[in-house]
């Protein structure tokens, strides 16, 4: 909550909604706020025990980038959320005073911590049509030979599209001149 310094109201806006005069967003309250909300959500991450000075300079520059409470909240959701950040990826792990500072701040707002997701190519899988042996009436396999046919090529109906075979084999089918 926030006290409008005007009229005295409290209220999470960013203007009163009684006199309509900006809050001021970082106060003394806000510090121990954003502070207790870090140590709540990022528990992979060391506590934050002290509220210095540079830190609170930290905190003001970041209030003006986060204006609400709900953006402080996703902005700390984002850091748990990292492998990396987290240290489940490796030995190292975020501090406060890492994620506040101006440079890092912005890279982890642009996403570039964010886990990425692995996309695995799926196999495109081609079923070739069946063949039947115009001698004996065998089904075969696309491209088989017959057994009452050993010695020549048999004569073939392909179930299917011809076309389709045509693209994927790139020519002719068997029998076709």
């Amino acid at each position: 909550m926030f006290e409008c310094p005007e009229c005295r109201a409290k209220d999470d806006w960013n203007y009163c909604p009684y006199c309509g005069k900006q809050i001021n967003k970082v106060e003394k309250t806000s510090y121990d706020k954003i502070i207790e909300m870090f140590n709540t959500i990022c528990v992979s991450l060391p506590k934050v025990e002290l509220l210095t000075d540079i830190r609170k300079k930290h905190i003001k520059t970041r209030a003006s980038e986060l204006k609400k409470w709900g953006d402080w909240e996703k902005f700390f959701q984002r850091i748990e959320n990292s492998d990396f950040l987290s240290g489940r990826g490796a030995d190292w792990k975020a501090t406060f005073d890492w994620i506040i500072k101006q440079a890092n701040f912005v890279k982890i707002m642009e996403g570039n911590y964010d886990n990425k997701q692995v996309v695995i190519p799926q196999k495109k899988i081609v079923v070739l049509p069946k063949s039947i042996c115009n001698k004996c009436g065998n089904k075969l396999d696309f491209g088989a030979i017959c057994s009452c046919e050993k010695s020549s090529q048999p004569n073939l109906t392909h179930i299917g599209s011809a076309s389709l075979i045509q693209s994927i084999l790139g020519g002719k089918i068997a029998g076709e001149r």
